[in-house]
């Protein structure tokens, strides 16, 4: 059985709406991470006595964290744009 114009409408292409990501500034990440985070756990951690030898323990970890939730961004379609 042929119907009248349906192989017109099969072959045409479909519009298809498409889907919205919601983005982010990278700044808004980095802000977050210096203002909120960690200020709330600097002092989980002793600091050690003799700051000039041991690396930088907070910038070691604002780093992990920036990364860490850039790729759960990332991970759930967001995209972390940069100014």
């Amino acid at each position: 059985m042929v119907f009248p114009g349906a192989m017109e409408r099969s072959t045409t292409p479909r519009k298809t709406e498409s889907v919205k990501r919601p983005s982010i500034d990278i700044a808004n990440v980095d802000d977050a991470v210096d203002y909120h985070l960690i200020p709330k756990i600097d002092g989980l951690w002793p600091h050690p006595t003799n700051e000039e030898e041991v690396p930088d323990l907070a910038e070691e970890l604002r780093t992990n964290l920036r990364v860490a939730i850039t790729e759960v961004l990332i991970a759930h379609r967001v995209n972390v744009i940069k100014p």
